[in-house]
């Protein structure tokens, strides 16, 4: 449907003041937030290294670390190694319980009612289940790489980005108790 004449030239009449109107505005909002980048490129161009030894941040960096050098070290490992590791281990937990059930006949034919050498040889056994339960879980992980990798990746991912919002609003605090950086650090415009 066609409009009048007469609309048409009021339409085309107000397009330049709307097209106008919304430049202005954009124009005003982004001077009004210029306080505020200003804040936040400075916070950005203060050196990482001012809040090295903070608490929070040298935790944050050891488990980010720990993350990203865990999938690196995983996607090098051979999944040949890791069953032979089980196999081991799974001989292992058989001699150990072996060793318990010799032990307590030998105290019992001593006559010795604590049975020190049962109870020593059940504990060995039991970090031998132990560490072969462990074996067995990485190995289940392992033996999926390198699909299984993508979440371990992910995880570190994460954990380095919680590092550096972190370290962003240590400095955002430190600018605020030291406003007079704001003038000593002036990051480059772009």
């Amino acid at each position: 449907m066609d409009l009048p004449p007469a609309l048409i030239k009021l339409q085309q009449q107000h397009k330049p003041e709307v097209i106008h109107d919304a430049h202005a505005e954009r124009t005003r909002r982004y001077a009004e937030g210029a306080p505020q980048r200003q804040v936040e490129a400075t916070a950005r161009a203060l050196p990482d290294s001012l809040f090295a030894s903070h608490p929070e941040v040298v935790h944050a960096t050891h488990q980010a670390t720990t993350a990203r050098n865990r999938v690196e070290r995983m996607s090098k490992t051979s999944k040949q190694a890791i069953a032979t590791l089980v196999t081991e281990l799974e001989a292992e937990a058989k001699s150990t319980a072996d060793a318990v059930q010799l032990a307590a006949i030998d105290d019992a034919v001593a006559g010795d009612s604590a049975f020190p050498l049962a109870l020593a040889a059940m504990e060995h056994h039991s970090k031998a289940q132990q560490r072969l339960q462990a074996a067995r879980m990485a190995s289940e992980v392992l033996s999926k790489a390198p699909m299984s990798l993508g979440q371990y990746w992910e995880r570190a991912q994460k954990l380095e980005a919680a590092r550096n919002e972190l370290l962003l609003r240590l400095k955002r605090e430190h600018l605020q108790a030291h406003p007079e950086l704001l003038q000593e650090y002036q990051p480059a415009s772009s």
